[in-house]
């Protein structure tokens, strides 16, 4: 839903709404929300308020032929986006520089990503701890069974037609 449209919802509701230039501020899940101007349609959360819980994530997209990187940091707690932006390249000076730039002045705890292993290094050197993604983590722990499965069935096959055949 674009600004416009969620100040003309409130004002249906019968809330407060902005008019003009002035800002329309609310309190959801204790994020302050602000729509800075609905004739630009955006909206944005206070990011002094950040929780420190940040989870980051680097999407691969297709543009005009040549691959680009989309960069992200989410807050965790209240799903906002903190920072996003499209790169070049998907490098240690790059995720690093990103990540530096996203989260200065803001609280630092954790950050959450995927199995990539640029990124422990970056996140330790920034001051943060690094927590792996759920999702991430048993995809690659079911990737690792499957071929450990795979492997002792072959070992498996062999041993009992080395059985077979001694007898």
């Amino acid at each position: 839903m674009i600004a416009s449209e969620y100040v003309d919802n409130l004002a249906r509701a019968g809330l407060p709404s902005a008019t003009g230039n002035s800002s329309l501020v609310l309190d959801t899940l204790g994020t302050l929300i602000t729509v800075v101007s609905p004739a630009n349609n955006i909206l944005e959360f206070d990011l002094g308020r950040c929780s420190g819980y940040y989870v980051f994530d680097v999407e691969w997209l297709k543009i005009n032929g040549e691959w680009k990187y989309r960069h992200t940091l989410l807050d965790a707690i209240s799903n906002c986006i903190i920072d996003d932006a499209i790169y070049d390249t998907e490098d240690e000076t790059t995720v690093e520089k990103f990540l530096k730039e996203s989260t200065t002045n803001k609280n630092k705890k954790a950050i959450t990503t995927d199995l990539d292993s640029k990124y422990p290094q970056i996140i330790e050197k920034l001051g943060f701890k690094h927590q792996l993604c759920i999702f991430h983590t048993k995809k690659s722990l079911n990737r690792q069974l499957k071929v450990f499965k795979d492997k002792f069935r072959l070992l498996r096959l062999n041993t009992k037609n080395v059985i077979n055949n001694w007898k």
